[in-house]
């Protein structure tokens, strides 16, 4: 699932980075991807840790689209 999320980070920041929605849109997919995985995971009875790992790099992946997408909303918004 961790790795899900870092292809999903790499897609979506590169689409924000070269203006490519495309790119943002694999990004988002990755990233439903990974949660559905990831519930899979929870329903088959994960440890609490690894459910944790999956929550914050989620927010961490979330946190730094959102902050480069506020950053480059001028450049997005002429695409």
């Amino acid at each position: 699932v961790i790795f899900i999320l870092l292809c999903s980070t790499t897609a979506w920041v590169s689409g924000v980075l070269t203006l490519r929605k495309s790119w943002r849109v694999v990004g988002a997919l990755d990233l439903v991807l990974g949660w559905i995985i990831a519930g899979v995971i929870i329903v088959q009875g994960a440890a609490i840790e690894g459910l944790l790992i999956i929550l914050v790099a989620s927010a961490m992946l979330l946190g730094l689209v959102t902050y480069l997408t506020q950053t480059y909303q001028g450049e997005m918004a002429n695409e």
